[in-house]
């Protein structure tokens, strides 16, 4: 029972060293634009890389939400006026919550903008089927007939 309280708290401590916010994080100036590319600037640099890709998805999805909300006849200008006073005095959380307002959310769209991956194997006799298999090519049951790592009863001769 005396152990939880332990665990509770190590897991506490753990959460906050990993978020990205901390007690005195940058937070976005929109009062100009000069402002704010120097205040975004300075919030990407105290991010991991991830986060600060977060960020620059976060600003290009408000930025879209921003014109499609614009009345037709609204000039660049004001709507980056409207941009820069949506964004001002907003910190990490608040603008990934902004973003994640209107799907998709910023991690679904980090995520979709990887690369995927691609058969790198060696291509043999018993991995030519495998090979066609992952790229789409040349499917039979689950797609893996000719792979001898996934089928060892038919080796090269399944194709």
């Amino acid at each position: 029972m005396s152990r939880l309280p332990v665990l509770v708290l190590s897991l506490a401590v753990t959460a906050c060293a990993s978020s990205p916010r901390t007690a005195n994080a940058p937070r976005i100036d929109g009062s100009s634009e000069a402002a704010f590319t120097q205040s975004v600037a300075s919030l990407r640099k105290t991010l991991t890389h991830q986060h600060s890709t977060f960020v620059a998805i976060a600003l290009q999805d408000i930025w879209r939400t921003v014109e499609a909300e614009a009345a037709p006849e609204s000039s660049d200008a004001d709507k980056a006026k409207a941009y820069f006073a949506r964004l001002d005095g907003l910190g990490y959380s608040e603008l990934i919550r902004l973003a994640d307002a209107t799907p998709p959310t910023v991690r679904d769209q980090y995520y979709a903008s990887l690369p995927r991956p691609t058969w790198h194997g060696p291509l043999n006799q018993d991995t030519v089927g495998a090979a066609a298999a992952y790229q789409g090519t040349d499917y039979t049951g689950y797609g893996l007939q000719g792979n001898p790592q996934f089928n060892t009863s038919c080796g090269s001769v399944c194709r």
